[in-house]
């Protein structure tokens, strides 16, 4: 028996990695929960959760073909050792990724295809979008994954456009979807002297509804009591909980999750924007080749 928000409740356990979970529409004391957002109103409409299934990348599970588009802008660009380099650090987000999702029990391998683009030095990255519509001649992401995931028998086919230069990665904004923008490509840079398989992993969980949170500060660190040293923050190398929903490696929320959701309802898109605002104005395409 475990107490509920409306008095004693007989709950049936759930398996969870050889563990007994119970599912309660509220935290009970020294019951470890977890939470169906259809029982907790209190949270279901913060910003955070705004990811979950939108966009052309639903869920993060099955077979995912990854397509790297190496663009190649000017001489001495993405010579053997830098490719080699960049997809040594993608095998290895790959790999964290996929040990993170059986850890939850969800279904996930990865493979590689690739493309080399030549374009001219005065290309904007931060015109992805349209950088890649141009070189698929498709109109949208969704019409060229659906194009390249029959071909590639996947599942799921993120794209990546990938620049042989210092500057800072992101995933960007393109299609509006339910009042909302949706990530659907992400470019990476070089952190620095080499490409980071942290940034990568990054990039590529806001493809499917991962959301920062390194930013605000308040947000930083309400994820770091709740959530731990997450992929989505500073430093961490690991997929927290509610990232694994957003994603849809789960459909509960872990207790850590609900709290951090509890904690953040003050966030809004207006304000998230905002703050990246602040954010790349101090940072996006300050580095040096």
């Amino acid at each position: 028996m475990a107490c509920g928000s409306n008095g004693w409740h007989k709950l049936q356990p759930i398996k969870k990695n050889d563990e007994e979970w119970y599912i309660l529409p509220k935290a009970a004391e020294g019951v470890r929960c977890v939470y169906r957002i259809e029982d907790c109103p209190e949270i279901s409409a913060n910003y955070y959760l705004s990811g979950r299934s939108r966009g052309s990348s639903l869920k993060l599970c099955g077979k995912v073909m990854i397509i790297s588009c190496l663009v190649k802008r000017s001489e001495g660009e993405f010579d053997q050792r830098a490719v080699f380099q960049y997809f040594e650090e993608l095998n290895r987000a790959c790999e964290m990724l996929e040990r993170e999702a059986r850890r939850l029990d969800a279904e996930l391998s990865f493979e590689n295809r690739h493309f080399n683009i030549d374009l001219p030095p005065t290309v904007d990255p931060r015109k992805g979008f349209s950088l890649l519509k141009n070189f698929l001649t498709l109109k949208t992401t969704k019409q060229a994954k659906q194009y390249y995931g029959p071909r590639f028998d996947a599942d799921e086919t993120p794209f990546i456009l990938v620049f042989d230069e210092w500057n800072r990665s992101f995933s960007w904004e393109q299609t509006k979807f339910n009042k909302r923008y949706v990530n659907e490509v992400s470019v990476i840079f070089r952190d620095q002297h080499a490409f980071s398989w942290r940034t990568i992993a990054h990039e590529l969980l806001h493809q499917y509804g991962a959301v920062d949170f390194y930013f605000p500060d308040e947000t930083q660190r309400c994820a770091d009591a709740c959530l731990g040293e997450s992929i989505m923050g500073y430093h961490g190398e690991c997929v927290d909980d509610l990232t694994a929903y957003l994603v849809g490696w789960t459909d509960t929320l872990s207790d850590g999750a609900y709290r951090f959701l509890k904690e953040t309802m003050w966030m809004t898109y207006e304000r998230n924007m905002q703050e990246m605002s602040r954010t790349w104005e101090v940072d996006i395409f300050q580095g040096a080749k």
